[in-house]
């Protein structure tokens, strides 16, 4: 390869990843959107924003169920939306995997509903929020091992793990 060609080669590449990272860090907003509208959603319409449908009877055991549900998903919404604006990977990675439990944690509880009450409504949720779960999951992951990446290239000799 020729010195231009490699010049143009890092010009694509350096061009190639300024988008990719503009292209993540615009998912990234985009996913902080579902906790965060469904957590203010939660403070602004309180129980009628639950009481019209039985599958949310198990979710609402939880103490100062709905709002309490909504603090957690603004405290998440809000954290991806700093991530968003700002390299932080050790915060994304907390709001990731505590988006992906909550969700999780929402989809068990509408598995139970159907499980236990025969409440055949309560699957279309469960899907959805096992599948926002897994959105997360995979944010989880890509901080995770872009922490791990950047720790390697960091030079400190005792962080050379994939896995943090």
């Amino acid at each position: 390869m020729t010195p231009e060609g490699r010049k143009d080669l890092a010009d694509f590449l350096l061009a190639e990843y300024i988008y990719r990272i503009d292209f993540i860090r615009g998912s990234i907003f985009v996913m902080a959107l579902l906790p965060l509208l469904y957590g203010v959603s939660t403070w602004i319409f309180g129980m009628d924003l639950w009481s019209g449908s039985e599958v949310y009877e198990t979710a609402l055991a939880l103490p100062g169920a709905p709002q309490s549900w909504g603090s957690m998903f603004v405290a998440i919404g809000v954290s991806l939306v700093f991530c968003s604006f700002k390299r932080h990977l050790c915060i994304l990675r907390v709001a990731a995997l505590a988006g992906a439990v909550i969700m999780g944690m929402f989809m068990i509880t509408f598995s139970v509903e159907y499980y236990w009450r025969r409440n055949e409504s309560a699957i279309p949720p469960a899907l959805a929020w096992m599948i926002f779960s897994l959105m997360f999951f995979n944010l989880w992951r890509y901080a995770t091992k872009m922490r791990a990446l950047e720790k390697v290239h960091s030079g400190d000799p005792d962080e050379h793990s994939s896995d943090p």
